[in-house]
């Protein structure tokens, strides 16, 4: 019988409203306290209803009001009260004709007039009001989290910035510096709540933090504790250089300091926290570079059994940099902590006065639907779920909690969930999470790995849809794995190791392969198979042509100047092409060199870093495509190699590009997009021909669908449509409107075409040509169709016209002669 509602078995897992203390300044009793937390859990009522389990992550400051605490609950703290920067030059007033100084960067405004001192009592009466009030609406046993950021933003911090300065000595581009979890305290004779003799010479910031923490934890009320913006994962977790690599060089001597020093961290704070939950925000940026530029023992930090991995990062809202989220992601959850890791959504920002589901996003649900394609595979091959689901924030920059945010944004989570992937998408990143390990950390040649990580994350930005991970461990281990219906991408693996082995089962097993990045540490064989030999190398500029399909545009075309930087690409050139079929090649004068080749179901791309080398940045800059060929597309291009061309029209190459992932739910294929640009147009097909996705038209000709890009889509695509003639094709669900069938597409503008669908497992089909409506369908098919065992799909191989397509699952026959009561 055909099913409206969500899945029985949605979850959301553990849902944390993320909250700043501004809602509560101006409350002064207990039954205020309450209103606000009812107001709260009652705005998200209707999505908490399928949560396992609900928290509260408080912003109370900066994590300040812990490292202050004396135990005294009559001591207030300086809190979130402000817009913009929480440590400012106070030796310098605000010039009011100078622009910049009127930026909340530089100096920041009160966010209420006058807002009263915060205690600690009050911070505790606040805790106590959420959880009764949580558990009273939802059910549910509600924790409250306390947060700790090592950065100046947040609030005002007296003991970071000025008494203990010995703690912060990192240079940012934003004022004061940055907090190391490495520091040690200097003597203070102060009385502290877990110090009441003073703070000796030499105390390690962890135990400080770990032992204060816990006081605080124990006296007012909290459950867990967040590291905020890098803290105990790195140093710098805001610059894509770092310690290891300098921007200029890379200086792995640093590299065994860091390990240790972080190491340290850990020691030093685990001792005090035992089983108290650590979640971690991580850095802005991707695993290979956590290694290579800052030195991450990321190894170390996962094996702390009490943790919480990094969540996508928020900055792609600002900077709209929505492939660096996705591969960091990705990246950071191939293997996790035995605790899981989140998904968290960007809704408002309590600090900078700027709420992004309504501006920066302009309430489009892209940052909802691309994270959540993204899927996690575990050894077994099964998909792991995120253990939580995080909102930054409930609150807005002025306190306000609007209805508006929570009734617009949760409709898009449960659907999201209810469609998250079950099984690998179109596109799969095994990700060498113990060879980084192993090269970065252990051998130290961080200079191999660097590019890798930047490669995947410049496609994705440029259309390719990979969408799902799986380690480079969990590879290994599984032979279900390799048999997947999927295309792997993967660095090119090192001579000698089990990575290795693994490829060479997968590719006996059937799988398609793309392999990237340098074959001068690969082994004879990896490079007989592909007919790759090596020579000297070349690098710097360069001129690229290849025969694989790219992007047009009406005025001017992608440049053949490809820039190859030895330093950021895993050295110089230095392969040629032996007996292999070239699909692109590079020239330097006389010189040629393979940069991409295929054999069989494997591909290989030579790979160069894929963006400019500006260290003073955060990120590192975009190249610009009008003048630097952007090697990162060949992986999208690649895909024709095994039947799916995917290019992109445009008016001009420097527009930007649609991200596209598929995933896959119910064995059907998701189609998942955001389109900076909606004037650019996708042209598509794949072995069964263009995809109809349902609710879209298109024009079809020779089985290439060409698609209107529009700014945001999330729809199931079970049709593929082979035809040679040119004609509109529009796709869409019917109802059903007879008790055979439970769902009835309708594909109309067919002419002499084949039509592939793509059920649930079991069930029957049930097609029919020739009428505008449904109601033949109680007659029956009029056209010939099979079931295709080895895709497991029917197939009709010839129709023209108007087609009903109608499906009942196996599960579902019958049903409707429960109801025949109602024609008596």
């Amino acid at each position: 019988m055909i099913r409206y509602g969500y899945k029985n078995d949605l979850s959301l897992g553990r849902v944390c409203l993320e909250l700043s203390l501004k809602p509560f300044g101006d409350k002064h009793s207990i039954a205020e306290y309450e209103s606000v937390a009812r107001e709260l859990f009652g705005q998200w009522k209707p999505m908490l209803r399928y949560a396992d389990a609900c928290s509260v992550l408080m912003w109370t400051a900066d994590g300040s009001e812990i490292l202050e605490y004396t135990g005294n609950m009559d001591d207030s703290f300086e809190w979130c009260r402000f817009i913009g920067i929480g440590n400012w030059n106070r030796q310098k007033a605000p010039d009011p004709a100078d622009p910049a100084d009127r930026s909340f960067h530089k100096y920041p405004i009160e966010y209420m007039e006058n807002p009263p001192k915060m205690t600690y009592g009050k911070l505790r009466d606040i805790i106590a009001a959420i959880k009764r009030v949580g558990k009273e609406i939802t059910g549910l046993d509600i924790e409250v989290g306390e947060t700790f950021d090592p950065g100046p933003e947040f609030a005002y911090s007296d003991f970071k910035f000025n008494r203990h300065r010995e703690i912060s000595p990192g240079k940012m581009s934003i004022n004061f510096e940055w907090m190391h979890c490495a520091a040690k305290l200097h003597a203070e004779a102060r009385a502290y709540a877990a110090y009441p003799d003073g703070i000796p010479e030499g105390t390690h910031i962890g135990e400080f933090l770990g032992r204060q923490f816990m006081a605080m934890k124990r006296d007012v009320g909290f459950d867990y504790i967040w590291l905020s913006n890098g803290f105990g994962y790195c140093f710098l977790g805001w610059k894509w250089a770092g310690e290891v690599f300098t921007g200029e060089r890379f200086a792995f001597e640093n590299a065994a300091k860091i390990r240790e020093s972080i190491r340290e961290f850990w020691q030093h704070f685990n001792a005090e926290i035992g089983d108290t939950r650590v979640e971690l925000r991580g850095s802005n940026f991707l695993l290979g570079n956590d290694i290579a530029a800052h030195g991450c023992p990321i190894d170390e930090v996962y094996s702390h059994k009490n943790l919480i991995s990094p969540p996508n990062s928020p900055w792609a809202a600002l900077d709209s940099r929505f492939g660096l989220e996705l591969a960091g992601y990705l990246s950071h959850i191939a293997e996790i902590p035995e605790m899981g890791f989140p998904f968290r959504y960007y809704i408002h920002d309590p600090w900078w006065l700027n709420s992004p589901w309504f501006d920066r996003y302009n309430r489009s649900p892209h940052d909802i639907y691309l994270p959540l394609a993204c899927a996690r595979l575990d050894a077994d091959c099964k998909v792991t779920k995120p253990f939580a689901l995080d909102f930054l924030s409930a609150d807005d920059s002025l306190g306000r909690t609007p209805d508006r945010l929570p009734n617009e944004v949760i409709p898009h989570i449960l659907t999201a969930y209810n469609d998250y992937p079950d099984t690998a998408g179109l596109v799969t990143w095994v990700y060498p999470f113990d060879e980084y390990c192993r090269i970065g950390l252990q051998d130290g040649k961080v200079e191999r790995i660097i590019m890798n990580d930047w490669f995947i994350e410049s496609a994705i930005d440029f259309g390719f849809p990979v969408s799902t991970v799986i380690s480079d461990r969990n590879f290994i281990a599984s032979e279900s794995a390799k048999k997947l219906d999927t295309i792997f991408v993967m660095p090119v693996p090192e001579a000698g190791t089990s990575l290795e082995d693994a490829l060479f089962d997968a590719l006996d097993a059937g799988a398609r392969v793309i392999l990237y990045g340098t074959l001068a540490f690969a082994s004879d064989r990896l490079r007989n198979h592909l007919g790759i030999t090596l020579t000297d190398a070349i690098d710097g500029e360069l001129t690229i042509r290849t025969t694989l399909p790219l992007d047009t545009a009406e005025i001017n075309a992608y440049p053949t100047l490809l820039r190859h930087e030895s330093l950021l690409s895993g050295g110089g050139i230095c392969e040629t092409a032996d007996g292999a079929e070239v699909l692109a090649e590079v020239t330097q004068e006389d010189k040629t060199r393979a940069y991409a080749v295929k054999r069989d179901k494997l591909v290989w791309i030579r790979g160069s870093f894929p963006h400019n080398s500006g260290a003073r940045s955060n990120n590192p800059p975009l190249l610009d495509p009008r003048t630097h060929f952007v090697p990162s597309m060949l992986l999208r291009a690649s895909l024709n190699c095994f039947g799916w061309q995917m290019t992109f029209r445009m008016f001009d190459v420097s527009q930007k590009l649609p991200l596209v992932l598929f995933s896959k739910c119910r064995e059907a294929l998701w189609l998942n997009m955001f389109t900076k640009d909606t004037t650019v147009k996708l042209d598509m097909t794949s072995p069964d021909g263009a995809p109809a996705p349902n609710g879209m038209e298109f024009i079809i000709e020779n089985s290439v669908g060409s698609y209107t890009t529009t700014r945001w889509m999330h729809t199931d695509c079970r049709i593929f449509i082979k035809q040679k003639e040119r004609s509109v094709i529009r796709c869409r669900i019917d109802h059903p409107n007879t008790y055979l069938i439970d769902e009835c597409w309708f594909i109309d503008g067919l002419v002499d075409a084949e039509v592939t669908f793509y059920p649930t497992k079991g069930g029957r089909i049930l097609p029919r040509t020739g009428s505008g409506n449904n109601n033949a369908l109680f007659l029956g098919s009029n056209v010939d169709y099979f079931f295709d065992e080895a895709r497991g799909c029917f197939v009709i191989p010839s129709v023209s016209g108007m087609l009903h397509l109608g499906w009942q699952p196996a599960e579902s026959i019958g049903d409707y002669k429960k109801l025949d009561f109602l024609r008596k």
